[in-house]
């Protein structure tokens, strides 16, 4: 029996407004890195690889990237349940949910790299490759069976560390394996190494990962190093939250797939290509959300655990503030200069055929970034069952409506539906919060209502500039120093006295600024 006096410093993994900041930024810095790494490695692994061997290097990573679906939401659920025992200071519940935790991803990646190694010759037939590279897609497929179990741990233990509000160590470690997928083949072209050889070092990465992940919980949390005998109710608590997870975890890809699927078959695969471009430039705003979202999870579940509603809605409004702060300037750029963005960065053709689906996805990119702090507050309060029940009702929705839209109107229906479907479960979303939570509402009127007045004039000022002819060195510029005025007044008459100096107290002299 682990004692409820454990030595332990419970303030110190309480998320304050200055440590979801940092955690906030480090997710956010993470990610940007590996996306500079890719930018900069992918043409140079292109080329050393040729096309057929980049491909199926491609295939074995996003075979690698979709093992998270095996774990059928373990990993969201040990970060839930860690930070509210955690809070509590519940070490017996805190070794054992962990350690049931380990064992039931353990055996689900032993069970799927068994199934992945037996399937191995018949995956590998099924493949449209040259007969003299079958051997390295048989070879490759069994490092990817032995991956399995890895990845499905390292969920459980990273999942761990952000209950712990240790978003420090997740991205130190996450960040570093990351790029080693793009250093990894960059340095193997130079030895001549085959995709099976470089995929059994991208696992190797990943197994020092795990250690590391693993060396830090237990360097963190004391209490883990004494394991707890798994037990029944652990393992059920677990997977009493975890069905729902998995639920979602299952549509939400099917969801954000099948337009393609749809598109190549009704009116054509170039088609898929004029509607996936934009989609690249819209990639890169997931980030400031999903930096913001990661971080809001396990904090909104430990402040449940005490029935701390005021700091719970007091979380929850900041979030969707900074986001509607910067990512809407970003939105409404995009949207009012998409055909002069595809000219130069991708032609002609592009700009004539994706201006309008670009303008109407970017609109759909900012209700869904705005979605994912309700979506996670339920997570965190134990309402995982709501997303889920969201996502059943607009599944069968979602595959008329998008087959209807492309049947009418192609690529700008595919656009259309998209939107529209996050705007119903945008909605929904919103509005369970409002039902659960009902100080929500009032709060987030009030709150918000300060940010519309920049934006508006913000949007306004950009059409008033798009419609003005003038060169586009001055249109940039022109652009810039608006960017520049509206900061300025979001810092003078939007954000709060304390958000000022959480903000500055970041900087290197920002105590004093601060004062």
């Amino acid at each position: 029996m682990i004692k409820k006096e454990h030595h332990l410093n419970i303030k110190a993994y309480m998320p304050t407004a200055k440590t979801l900041a940092k955690n906030t930024a480090f997710n956010f810095l993470g990610q940007v890195l590996v996306a500079l790494t890719a930018i900069i490695m992918v043409p140079m692994i292109v080329k050393g690889l040729g096309y057929a061997s980049y491909g199926l290097l491609s295939l074995a990573l996003v075979v690698l990237g979709s093992f998270s679906i095996l774990e059928m939401g373990l990993g969201r659920s040990t970060t839930k349940f860690i930070a509210e025992y955690l809070n509590n200071g519940d070490w017996e519940n805190l070794s054992a949910i962990f350690w049931s935790s380990l064992g039931l991803q353990l055996m689900l990646g032993a069970l799927a790299g068994f199934f992945i190694a037996s399937s191995a010759p018949i995956i590998a037939k099924s493949v449209n490759i040259t007969t003299d590279k079958l051997t390295d897609v048989v070879n490759t497929i069994y490092v990817l069976a032995l991956s399995a179990p890895i990845v499905l741990v390292s969920s459980s233990l990273r999942g761990t560390l952000e209950g712990a509000q240790r978003f420090d160590l997740v991205n130190y470690i996450k960040t570093i394996t990351n790029i080693s997928t793009y250093i990894i083949p960059a340095i193997s072209i130079k030895f001549h190494l085959n995709v099976p050889t470089i995929v059994f070092l991208i696992f190797a990465v990943r197994i020092l990962a795990s250690i590391g992940y693993l060396f830090s919980c237990l360097h963190i949390l004391p209490p883990l190093r004494k394991p707890i005998i798994i037990k029944k109710i652990h393992a059920s608590s677990l997977f009493s939250y975890t069905g729902w997870v998995a639920i979602s975890n299952i549509i939400v890809p099917f969801l954000t797939q099948i337009d393609r699927y749809l598109l190549a078959t009704i009116v054509s695969v170039s088609a898929v290509t004029f509607y996936t471009v934009p989609f690249e430039i819209l990639n890169g705003l997931w980030i400031i959300p999903g930096s913001i979202s990661g971080v809001l999870f396990p904090a909104f579940s430990s402040l449940y655990a005490n029935k701390n509603t005021d700091d719970i809605v007091n979380i929850y409004i900041r979030p969707i503030k900074y986001i509607l702060l910067t990512l809407t300037p970003i939105v409404l750029i995009i949207s009012i200069f998409a055909k002069d963005i595809l000219l130069l960065w991708q032609g002609t053709t592009f700009a004539d055929n994706s201006t309008i689906v670009l303008q109407i996805l970017v609109i759909g990119v900012l209700i869904n970034s705005l979605e994912w702090v309700p979506a996670n507050l339920l997570m965190g309060i134990g309402r995982a069952d709501l997303p889920a029940k969201v996502h059943i009702v607009q599944t069968p929705l979602y595959l008329a409506l998008v087959y209807l839209f492309i049947l009418k109107w192609g690529l700008i229906g595919a656009a259309l539906a998209f939107t529209l479907r996050v705007i119903f479960e945008a909605v929904l979303i919103f509005a369970a919060v409002w039902r659960l939570i009902p100080e929500v509402r009032h709060v987030l009127l009030k709150r918000l209502s300060g940010v519309l007045y920049p934006l508006i004039s913000f949007m306004v000022l950009l059409v008033i500039l798009q419609k003005i002819t003038m060169s586009l060195m001055i249109h940039v510029v022109m652009v810039i120093i608006l960017c520049i005025c509206y900061l300025l007044i979001a810092w003078l008459y939007v954000l709060e006295d304390s958000e000022k100096n959480m903000l500055l107290s970041f900087l290197p002299i920002g105590s004093k600024l601060a004062e």
